[in-house]
């Protein structure tokens, strides 16, 4: 293995105003499940109040993981995202932890590995 991190935590805030982009978390997500990489990650995706169908899927999602795996959490009154990023903190166990924003589109798929 390359000298770098052990393990990543990599942290996706999903408010409200990211509502419209659930196509692209998916998108993310399954990104990640297909990442050829020599790190491993833990994903922690924070759902700012969205709407049923967003927080069922990403319930479920999470249900399909192992619990080290993924770490989703719900907020039932929006907190903005600035405030969900700081509860995905809250639950980083590792040195290292990326944020992506769900608004952005990540050209690069092999960019985690890099």
């Amino acid at each position: 293995m390359r000298p770098g991190p052990t393990q990543v935590d990599v942290c996706i805030p999903f408010s409200v105003s990211c509502a419209g982009k659930a196509a692209e978390l998916l998108e993310i997500v399954s990104g990640f499940e297909n990442e050829k990489t020599e790190i491993p990650f833990r994903l922690i995706i924070c759902d700012d109040a969205n709407r049923p169908e967003v927080r069922d899927w990403i319930r479920g999602y999470a249900k399909a993981f192992p619990k080290q795996s993924i770490v989703a959490i719900r907020n039932e009154k929006e907190l903005r995202f600035a405030r969900s990023a700081a509860q995905c903190l809250e639950h980083v166990t590792h040195e290292w932890c990326a944020f992506i924003n769900p608004t952005f589109v990540v050209e690069d798929r092999g960019w985690f590995g890099k």
